[in-house]
């Protein structure tokens, strides 16, 4: 079976799977790609590694995605396998650089996000908002007109105590500052 061919098995196996991705079984499989299994454990993975690159796409497609991000992954390495690319410098390189990673992942997730609780992250936050300096807030209408002589003799009435809104109503030229 050829890769496209498998891939477009894969989207048919998708589309299959993501109907019934509410009705899971206990064990948390969530599919199955040539009998290997993919899980919540794999989804959650996955949404860490592309996740940012969903952006505000609603639950269900963004499981969609990361479920064929996953059948995908699973079908072009297992097209490696078959091609024999799972050894070799190429291949023993990457495996380095990603247990490195792995092993910096979950350092962190034990050590970094344990030791800092809720409280401490709210109370950081509150701090900061305090600290953060109130901006003044301006304003800004205008009355849009025709010549300097009408725009001064409305700018003395204003001086003088005039309803700048009724003014505005009464000669501005700009229908959107007419009407406010």
């Amino acid at each position: 079976m050829t890769v496209t061919h498998r891939l477009a098995t894969a989207g048919v196996v998708a589309l299959i799977v993501c109907g019934g991705l509410a009705v899971r079984a206990q064990d948390g499989v969530v599919a199955r790609v040539d009998g290997k299994t993919i899980t919540e454990a794999d989804m959650r993975l996955a949404e860490t590694e592309i996740g940012s690159d969903l952006g505000s796409l609603p639950d269900g497609t963004k499981r969609r995605v990361l479920l064929e991000f996953l059948i995908e992954n699973q079908l072009f390495a297992d097209a490696a396998e078959k091609q024999r690319l799972s050894t070799g410098t190429g291949f023993d390189e990457r495996m380095q650089y990603w247990r490195r990673r792995a092993l910096r992942d979950v350092y962190f997730d034990k050590s970094v996000k344990d030791t800092v609780n809720d409280a401490e992250t709210k109370r950081f936050y509150d701090q900061q908002v305090g600290a953060l300096k109130p901006e003044d807030e301006v304003r800004a209408r205008h009355i849009l007109v025709e010549g300097k002589d009408k725009a001064r003799e409305l700018f003395q009435k204003i001086l003088h105590g005039a309803d700048f809104a009724a003014l505005a109503r009464e000669h501005s030229k700009d229908p959107g500052s007419k009407d406010q």
